[in-house]
């Protein structure tokens, strides 16, 4: 039986063996200037609450700042609502007491939407207070549909890659056309991973990467193949 589960399990082999992987995409989505080599610390990506356990896919700091990132394999316009419990918990696990009150900092925080092409740039949420305020909740969301192979490689986001291939998992088998286009980009990624880890003499950083594309590749295969069976 076919695991849907393997795009969090590649997801979370980055996050725990190549942290450095995150960088660019943190980059990315809030604009700062974090070298590959900046020192990341792992936060706990476990929280409990009254309903029971919450799991935050990556939870990492950076120098003094908090950075949340979630990975969906589809759209969900419940994620938002999870995002601000994960977010609320990772902001009270930090709570302190300033200028003799508490005060939460609430992490950054994304989504990585594997498949999906809405153009929308973030997910939004009005958290209304009983005195009538009201807070704007956001959380900037990041596409694979949106990066072309070249845009990946001129940003550096080798994150993406193993999870690139999903844009051809409707592609009917027999289309010599389409497989031969998928080939050729495969032969890219393979080319720029070569130059940017095996030509620098990190070889285990170059294995590390093409076995999760060849995860998620095989799953893929795996998968059209019961389809077009059934």
């Amino acid at each position: 039986m076919v695991n849907n589960t393997i795009f969090d399990d590649v997801f979370q082999t980055i996050k725990e063996k190549m942290p450095e992987l995150t960088i660019p995409l943190i980059n990315e989505v809030f604009g700062t200037d974090y070298s590959t080599d900046t020192a990341i610390v792992q936060g706990k990506n476990e929280d409990h609450t009254a309903n029971g356990k919450i799991i935050t896919d990556s939870y990492l700091l950076i120098g003094t700042c908090r950075y949340h990132l979630e990975c969906q394999s589809t759209e969900d316009n419940t994620m938002i609502l999870r995002m601000i419990e994960y977010d609320f918990a990772i902001g009270l696990e930090y709570a302190q007491k300033e200028d003799g009150r508490y005060r939460i900092h609430l992490p950054y925080s994304c989504v990585l939407y594997l498949r999906g092409d809405d153009p929308t740039p973030s997910q939004n949420l009005e958290l209304m207070l009983p005195d009538g305020r009201s807070i704007e909740y956001s959380v900037p969301v990041i596409r694979m549909e949106s990066y072309s192979i070249e845009k990946i490689f001129q940003k550096h986001l080798i994150m993406l890659p193993p999870f690139y291939v999903m844009r051809y998992e409707n592609a009917k088998l027999e289309d010599e056309k389409l497989c031969k286009h998928l080939y050729e980009e495969c032969a890219l990624i393979q080319k720029y991973l070569e130059e940017t880890y095996l030509q620098k003499g990190e070889e285990k950083a170059f294995r590390d990467v093409m076995e999760l594309i060849n995860r998620i590749t095989d799953y893929i295969s795996r998968k059209k193949k019961i389809s077009e069976r059934s």
